[in-house]
C-alpha cells in the first residue's frame, strides 16, 4: 500500500509542473512542444521515432502518465472531447493528475482547520404567501435544467434484449419519470396563466449522455416533444470519463478502446458552458434556474419549487438548496455551514466523505436534495471562473482489466464533481451576508427516489416512492375535507396495496391551496381510487367506493354523486401505473365539452365521452346532451394582497 502510493506520489510531483503549464495552452500544436520538453515523452520518441504519435498531444498526454504502449493502440480520436471538456484543468493529462492526486490523498479536504455547523434557512411549509408569489411571478423569467444521463442499472429496468433503459424512461405513475417533470413544468405555466392570463413557456435543458442519447431523442418523438414548442427544449452531453485503477493505470474497455464512464452531475456547468446553454437562456431572457434530479417525482409537489425560486429572487442570492431532515440508511449528502480562516460557506458534504470531515453521527445535519436554485447572472461568473468544481474519485467497485494476455480484476473508477460544488465559491465574512442559503422542507414533501430495486426495504425505490406519494394524496384530501381510511403502514402496504389511490395533474392545482377549494367534501373507501387528468374540475360531496378517473381538456362538475364498483384490479405493483380495473366510472371531456353530474348514484362501469364543444347534464332525470357554443362557466384566480390564491367559479358565460 505504502509502496504504491508513494509511486503515485512520484508520478504526480513528476507531472505536476507540466500540467500547469497545459492549463494556460489550449493550442493542440503549442500543446504538443510543452509535452516533447518532458524527459519521460522524450525518451519514448526517440526510442519509437513514430511522427504521427510526436504530432498528436493526446498520444502525448499518454506517453506523459506512463501509458506510451496505449498511445498507439486505443483510438486517440475518441479522447478529444474529455481532453477539451478538461481543457482547464490541463485537458486529459490534467485529469488523470487530478485522480491521481485523490489517490495519493484519500478524501482530504482541507489543511486549514474548520468549523462545521447547521445552517439557518428558511422553512418552506411557512412560505406559502409572498415568497410564493415571488416564485410565481419569476415564471416567465425562469428555466429548468434536469440531469437525465444515468441508465436504470440498480432498477434492472431493461428492454426485452436485456439493454438498460435510461432512468427517464421509467414508468410511474402511468407515465415516464421524464413526462412526470415536465406535467409539474405544466403546473407551473398553468398555475400562470390562470392568474395572470399569460400563456409562458420555461425553457428546459436536459443533461444527456452517450449511452442514453437515442433513447431519450425517441421518448421526445413518441410525444412529440409533449406538446412543447422545440426550441424551448436544449440538450447537451454529459460527457464520459476515462476509467483509472488504484494503481494509477488506464483501463481498456477492448483491445482499442480506453474504459468510459459518465463524470458525475457536477460536470452539468461545464458541459452547459461549452455547449451554449447560458447563451441560450440569456436569448431566452431568463434569469432564475430550478435544477433537479429525475429520480425524485416527489420534488414538484404543493408551493415548495414556486416558493424555493422566490426566496431565491426576493433575496437577491446566487445560489440555494433544499434540504430536508436526513435518513441515516440513505446515501446522501449532508448541507453544512463551514467557518475557515475567518469566512463563511455553505457546502455540500457527500455521504462517502462525511467521515473525513470528522464528523461521526450526521444525524443532526439536513440532507442535500439536489434541488438547486441558481441566479444565472450571478453563477456565471463563479462558473467560468470554477468549471469544474469539487471533484470526488468514484473507485468504489472491481473491474477487469484488460492485458496483453490475460484479465485481472482490481479496484478502479473515475473521476466526478458534484454540481452543489459551486457554492464552496460563494464565501462571506458572515453567515448573514453569504449569497447562497437554504430551504426546509419536510421530507416527506421533499424527497423519495427511485434508484434501486425493491429488496425487503422501501427506501430509495418505486415501491416506497408510490407509497410516499399516495402518503402525500392522503394529507392532500384530509385537507379538502374528504372522509378517508385510515393511511396503510408500510407492511400493510406491500401486503395488500395503497390504502387508497388518488393521482392527479399538476395542472389541478399544483398547490394544495387551490385544489381544497376545488375538491370538497368528498370520501373514498379503502383501497378505492380518484384520478384527475384535468385542471377545470369541481367535486363536492362525491363518494367514491371503486374507481373514478376523469381526463381531459375540458369542464366537470360532481356534486352530491356516489360511485360504487370493483376498482382496482389487486396486484403485486401500483408505482408504475400500469394496474387493470375491474370496473371503473371514466370520464372523457375533449376540447370544450363540459359534463355536470349531480344527484346520482352509479354503480359498476360506465364511459362518459363527451364531445367537444358538447355539454352533457347527467341527474336523477336522466342524461340531457346539448350543443355547447361557449363554455357555461370557468374558473377565477385571484392572487391576494397575502400572495395567496383563491378560486372560484364565474357562471352565466353563455
Amino acid at each position: 500500500m505504502k509502496d504504491r502510493i508513494a509511486k503515485l506520489q512520484q508520478r504526480l510531483q513528476e507531472l505536476e509542473p507540466l500540467v500547469q503549464e497545459l492549463k494556460q495552452e489550449i493550442d493542440p500544436v503549442k500543446r504538443c512542444t510543452l509535452l516533447k520538453k518532458n524527459p519521460a515523452v522524450q525518451q519514448i520518441l526517440a526510442q519509437q521515432n513514430e511522427p504521427a504519435l510526436s504530432n498528436n498531444h493526446i498520444a502525448l498526454m499518454l506517453c506523459a502518465s506512463g501509458a506510451a504502449h496505449l498511445a498507439s493502440m486505443v483510438d486517440l480520436g475518441k479522447l478529444h472531447h474529455v481532453d477539451q471538456f478538461y481543457a482547464p484543468i490541463g485537458g486529459l493529462l490534467g485529469y488523470y493528475c487530478c485522480l491521481l492526486k485523490c489517490l495519493v490523498e484519500g478524501q482530504k479536504h482541507s489543511s486549514n482547520p474548520l468549523a462545521l455547523s447547521r445552517a439557518s434557512g428558511f422553512d418552506l411549509s411557512s412560505s406559502a404567501g409572498l415568497a410564493l408569489e415571488e416564485g410565481l411571478r419569476a415564471v416567465p423569467h425562469m428555466a429548468e435544467m434536469y440531469p437525465i444521463g444515468g441508465l436504470a442499472t440498480r432498477l434492472e429496468y431493461c428492454d426485452e434484449n436485456g439493454r438498460c433503459l435510461p432512468a427517464a424512461m421509467l414508468p410511474f405513475c402511468g407515465v415516464s419519470l421524464l413526462e412526470g417533470l415536465i406535467r409539474d413544468v405544466e403546473g407551473r405555466e398553468a398555475l400562470y396563466y390562470k392568474v395572470f392570463g399569460q400563456k409562458v413557456w420555461i425553457p428546459l435543458a436536459f443533461m444527456i449522455s452517450d449511452e442514453n442519447e437515442k433513447a431519450v431523442l425517441a421518448l421526445l418523438d413518441q410525444h412529440n416533444w409533449f406538446n412543447r414548442p422545440r426550441d424551448s427544449f436544449f440538450l447537451f452531453r454529459q460527457p464520459s470519463v476515462p476509467v483509472i485503477t488504484e494503481e494509477g493505470e488506464w483501463v481498456l474497455s477492448d483491445a482499442s478502446n480506453l474504459a468510459l464512464q459518465p463524470g458525475g452531475h457536477g460536470a452539468i456547468w461545464q458541459a452547459a458552458l461549452s455547449s451554449g446553454v447560458f447563451d441560450w437562456l440569456r436569448q431566452h431572457q431568463r434569469h432564475h434556474l430550478l435544477i433537479r434530479q429525475i429520480n425524485n417525482p416527489l420534488a414538484g409537489l404543493d408551493h415548495a419549487l414556486l416558493s424555493f425560486v422566490g426566496l431565491g429572487k426576493r433575496e437577491n442570492k446566487a445560489f440555494g438548496f433544499i434540504c430536508c431532515e436526513r435518513e441515516p440508511e440513505a446515501a446522501e449528502g449532508v448541507v453544512v455551514l463551514i467557518e475557515e480562516m475567518g469566512k463563511y460557506r455553505i457546502s455540500n458534504i457527500e455521504y462517502t466523505h462525511v467521515k473525513a470531515y470528522g464528523i461521526e453521527d450526521a444525524t443532526h445535519l439536513p440532507a442535500n436534495t439536489n434541488i438547486l436554485y441558481v441566479n444565472l447572472d450571478q453563477l456565471e461568473t463563479a462558473i467560468k471562473e470554477h468549471p469544474l468544481p469539487e471533484f470526488v474519485l468514484n473507485m468504489k467497485s472491481e473491474i477487469e482489466v484488460i492485458e496483453l494476455s490475460s484479465v485481472r480484476k482490481v479496484m478502479g473508477g473515475r473521476l466526478e464533481s458534484m454540481m452543489q460544488g459551486v457554492s464552496n465559491y460563494f464565501k462571506a465574512q458572515t453567515w448573514e451576508q453569504l449569497p447562497t442559503f437554504l430551504a426546509y422542507q419536510k421530507r416527506s414533501r421533499t424527497m423519495s427516489t427511485t434508484k434501486r430495486k425493491f429488496v425487503g426495504s422501501l427506501l430509495e425505490t418505486p415501491e416506497g416512492a408510490f407509497y410516499d406519494l399516495m402518503r402525500n394524496a392522503h394529507e392532500l384530501l384530509t385537507l379538502c375535507d374528504f372522509t378517508l381510511p385510515a393511511f396503510c403502514s408500510q407492511q400493510a402496504y406491500l401486503q395488500e396495496g395503497p390504502s387508497l389511490i388518488f393521482c392527479y395533474h399538476p395542472c389541478l392545482g399544483p398547490l394544495y391551496s387551490v385544489i381544497k377549494q376545488k375538491l370538497k367534501h368528498g370520501k373514498l373507501s379503502y383501497g378505492s381510487e380518484l384520478q384527475i387528468e384535468s385542471t377545470d374540475v369541481f367535486m363536492e360531496h362525491v363518494d367514491i367506493e371503486g374507481s373514478l378517473c376523469v381526463q381531459g381538456a375540458g369542464k366537470g362538475v360532481f356534486k352530491n354523486v356516489t360511485i360504487r364498483n370493483k376498482g382496482v384490479e389487486p396486484c403485486q405493483r401500483y408505482w408504475d401505473g400500469q394496474y387493470q380495473r375491474q370496473e371503473s366510472v371514466i370520464v372523457i371531456l375533449n376540447g370544450t365539452g363540459e359534463f355536470h353530474i349531480e344527484g346520482v348514484e352509479l354503480k359498476g362501469s360506465h364511459v362518459f365521452d363527451v364531445p367537444d364543444a358538447q355539454r352533457w347534464v347527467l341527474n336523477s332525470h336522466g342524461l340531457v346532451k346539448k350543443p355547447l357554443e361557449r363554455p357555461t362557466w370557468q374558473w377565477h384566480y385571484v392572487l391576494t394582497p397575502e400572495g395567496f390564491i383563491t378560486c372560484h367559479i364565474e357562471t352565466g358565460m353563455s
